[in-house]
């Protein structure tokens, strides 16, 4: 397979992130790769490292709901709910990292959209 149609997305918990080991497998890296981070999440002392790193083009940043909630159980159960806190977190990543989020992802629950069941590996 053609390197350029290959992807890496990294969905890392913040909280237990090593960073520095991070930080050096992006400097180090021969491609851009996707990391799915919840700005809620991410300490603030990284928020500025991750702007400068998607705008050098050294990754991408996807969005990852705060907690991995299963967004399709959410709407579910409060449609409006779901919607306004999903509004409000991407409103939160373009003030932390001054762009559009790439993407969107579960998280730690392995639900994509457009799955019926959430995935029993976690990812």
């Amino acid at each position: 397979m053609n390197a350029a149609l290959l992807a890496l997305l990294f969905v890392p918990d913040p909280a237990t992130l090593d960073w520095a080991s991070f930080q050096a497998a992006v400097s180090s890296a021969p491609a851009p790769f996707t990391v799915a981070l919840a700005a809620e999440e991410v300490p603030a002392d990284r928020r500025a490292w991750l702007k400068d790193a998607a705008a050098a083009g050294r990754l991408e940043l996807a969005l990852r709901l705060p907690r991995d909630p299963l967004l399709p159980v959410l709407v579910a159960a409060a449609p409006d709910a779901a919607g306004e806190g999903l509004a409000a977190s991407r409103a939160l990543f373009r003030a932390a990292f001054g762009v559009e989020p790439a993407g969107k992802s579960s998280g730690k629950s392995g639900w994509r959209l457009g799955d019926s069941t959430a995935s029993a590996r976690s990812l």
